[in-house]
């Protein structure tokens, strides 16, 4: 029985005692070959254990969420600043950036990438200047000249083609050249807009009556029409730049249809917006080429296969304007059928 009591330790020695059906089993250990350890505690001390326990492991819970959120905020307000200088970049701005804190490094680069593009766009915004400038004192003796020729009636027929046609593209060069300098402008925000009201339907008038007044050729049949509510509806913007827009458009039915069409200028309105649509049907555009127009490509393949040029500056360059104004532009076309752009703008609300 003594022996059956003597748990744990008997004389400073481990030992475990195990009661058999031929007698007693006593294991016995070298001194210091285990630790003492008490198991014997009261039933407040254990709860006592469980509570503190508990309370220990939800407060280190809370401890490393609000070093999550710290840490989180101190990381969303150090990346901030780098997403805003990624977009500005994107958009082709400027931007300028503390070189300090913990993302100071990749702010340094982010300056830096975004100086070296600023000197580029500087660098191509002169480079077009410079060559368009170039181009107009040679461009006007061409013009001139042919001009001049083709009042000469002493001259052959034959020759007297050809003298109508280098005009004719000489003024083509002159047109893209234009566009070429208010695109560029427009893309570096070199191009100040002189707002004031402009009443839509007056002026999609206007530029239908200038071309009807240039004496187009017999084979383009042009065609007005304005919802009578729109007459008194007005948006903010630039004349010459929504003039310029407009022109383009119908010059673009022009210049894409040798064989003639009708063009159809309409304008429209709802409750919130305004819209000027320039539509013929002449030509139009395939799929591919349609899908190519709608996204901001800078050019797009001519369909004039005879002088195999790029087109499509004029198109960029009404997509500029029109977001210039806050407004969208739409391009629908079936190839061999019709070919559709439509302007819309949003009301201007007082």
């Amino acid at each position: 029985m003594v022996a059956k009591m003597a748990r744990w330790y008997l004389e400073d020695y481990p030992v475990f005692v195990s009661a058999r059906s031929d007698g007693l089993l006593v294991l016995g250990y070298p001194k210091d070959s285990y630790w003492k350890l008490s198991v014997y505690k009261t039933i407040a001390s254990i709860q006592i254990d469980v509570i503190g326990f508990i309370t220990v492991f939800f407060l280190n819970i809370g401890i490393v969420l609000l070093l999550f959120i710290f840490n989180s905020r101190k990381t969303e307000k150090a990346v901030k600043p780098v997403l805003i200088g990624i977009e500005e970049i994107a958009a082709g701005h400027k931007t300028q950036l503390a070189e300090q804190g913990e993302l100071s490094e990749i702010n340094a680069k982010l300056n830096h990438v975004s100086k070296t593009l600023q000197r580029r766009d500087t660098a191509r915004a002169n480079w077009i200047s410079g060559i368009s400038h170039d181009i107009r004192t040679p461009l006007s003796l061409v013009l001139g000249y042919s001009s001049s020729l083709e009042k000469n009636h002493g001259l052959d027929s034959d020759v007297q083609e050809k003298v109508t046609e280098i005009r004719q593209q000489a003024e083509k060069i002159k047109q893209l050249i234009e566009d070429l300098n208010l695109t560029s402008k427009l893309e570096y925000d070199m191009q100040p807009l002189r707002i004031s009201n402009i009443y839509p339907a007056e002026l999609a008038r206007q530029v239908v009556c200038e071309f009807l007044d240039s004496n187009p050729d017999k084979k383009y049949v042009f065609e007005f029409e304005a919802e009578p509510q729109c007459e008194t509806e007005f948006i903010r913007g630039d004349e010459f730049l929504l003039k310029r827009a407009v022109t383009n458009l119908i010059q673009n039915s022009i210049n894409h249809n040798a064989n003639g069409c009708e063009i159809i200028i309409s304008v429209s309105c709802s409750e919130k917006e305004i819209s000027i649509m320039v539509s013929d049907n002449g030509v139009g555009v395939s799929a591919k080429q349609l899908k190519a127009l709608n996204s901001k490509t800078h050019y797009l393949e001519s369909t004039d296969k005879a002088l195999h040029l790029r087109h499509g500056l004029g198109v960029l360059l009404v997509r500029q304007i029109i977001e210039a104004h806050k407004g969208t532009m739409q391009i629908l076309s079936e190839e061999q059928k019709s070919y559709e752009t439509t302007l819309i703008f949003p009301k201007t609300n007082y």
